[in-house]
């Protein structure tokens, strides 16, 4: 009769029981946000290309968005924000993409196809890889370049700017890795990681002076850079592309002493346009001058000049559209050959003017500005 009481308090024991376990069991971890970096990171290493698309925002509305970038942004600009600059992409077919609104045509355009995708994600999980000594090779194994891979990496986007793309190399073992992020308003526009065997070292400096840190080596720059403190960090790039068009470009490298400067740049969305229309006018001028030197006289007209015709469009006139005409596949004719007579005369100049005045170029080789209507 006891026993039979025992089992009986048993059973009932055994409900509050599993109830008291439950309650002490930890609770399982919130799943990352949409977009965030903790989501593609999650699937990136996993090896779950679905989730890694729609974590990087390569789903319905790209095209739309990509759109709306294209309007403000010239392609440089436009290829770091979606996270394709330092992808195989076709800008051609990303404008009739953006044009058809053809999400899939899109995220194919800027080198994020399936096996593009595919490819990446196998190189960022490798722990696999060779070594060629004495004409043979041997086989090692080191961690995968995918664990170099840290939130920090990703910081928000500052105030002012549309998106950057960063590039990190670091020592996975005892591999150079190579881990790309980027990012815009939208949240992860890019995340990958492979072995980077062509670096054995970090960028030779110009300068004498370290920092503990990448942001302190580039001071002012307008986004916040990841700290980098770990000790297995040796160089860092950067493209950030500012909200009114403009770009900051740097090249940072580490060694024993800390954080060191190599490259800085910083252009605005004008100044690229215009800097590209010059060189097309000083190209068309160079190779008319190449020809008179061959043959003792300036060519007639461009028809006995060998250019392509998109070295004719003007990229900082309305007709080159921040230089989104340079892909349409007829051109617009911004550019044209003169008829010098001296070497201060007018070799090439702008169609379309400038507040009253056409950008030139002399025969001698000088830019400047003519009167015209």
């Amino acid at each position: 009769m006891l026993r039979m009481h025992n089992i009986q308090r048993g059973l009932a024991l055994g409900p509050a029981l599993v109830l008291l376990l439950a309650a002490c069991a930890p609770a399982p971890a919130p799943a990352p946000a949409p977009g965030s970096f903790d989501d593609a990171a999650a699937a990136l290493s996993r090896a779950d290309a679905p989730a890694l698309r729609k974590a990087l925002g390569l789903g319905p509305g790209l095209a739309a968005r990509a759109a709306d970038l294209a309007s403000r942004l010239d392609p440089r600009a436009w290829l770091v924000v979606m996270g394709a600059s330092w992808r195989e992409h076709d800008l051609a077919a990303c404008a009739r993409a953006m044009q058809a609104r053809d999400d899939a045509a899109l995220v194919s355009a800027i080198g994020m196809g399936e096996q593009a995708l595919a490819a990446e994600i196998l190189q960022a999980g490798r722990t696999v890889y060779t070594r060629r000594t004495g004409g043979m090779d041997y086989y090692h194994n080191s961690a995968a370049p995918l664990t170099l891979l840290a939130p920090a990496l990703a910081p928000a986007t500052s105030a002012g700017v549309e998106g950057y793309e960063l590039t990190a190399w670091g020592r996975a073992d005892d591999r150079v890795c190579r881990v790309r992020v980027g990012r815009n308003r939208r949240g992860m526009s890019n995340l990958s990681a492979a072995a980077d065997p062509a670096l054995d070292g970090p960028a030779r400096p110009r300068g004498t002076a370290r920092f503990d840190t990448p942001a302190k080596a580039a001071a002012g720059v307008s986004q916040a850079l990841p700290p980098l403190d770990e000790t297995h960090w040796m160089g860092l790039e950067a493209r950030i592309v500012l909200a009114d068009g403009g770009m900051e470009t740097l090249r940072l490298g580490r060694d024993e002493g800390g954080w060191y400067l190599v490259e800085r740049t910083r252009q605005s969305l004008a100044e690229k346009l215009e800097s590209e229309r010059d060189r097309r006018l000083d190209l068309l001028r160079r190779t008319a001058a190449g020809l008179m030197q061959a043959s003792g006289r300036w060519p007639r007209d461009e028809s006995q000049i060998t250019l392509r015709p998109v070295d004719y469009t003007d990229p900082a006139s309305g007709p080159g559209r921040l230089g989104w005409a340079d892909h349409d596949a007829t051109p617009p004719r911004g550019i044209r050959l003169a008829q010098p007579q001296t070497g201060t005369d007018v070799a090439a100049e702008c169609l379309e003017p400038v507040q009253g005045r056409r950008r030139v170029i002399t025969r001698d080789g000088v830019l400047g500005w003519a009167p015209g209507g």
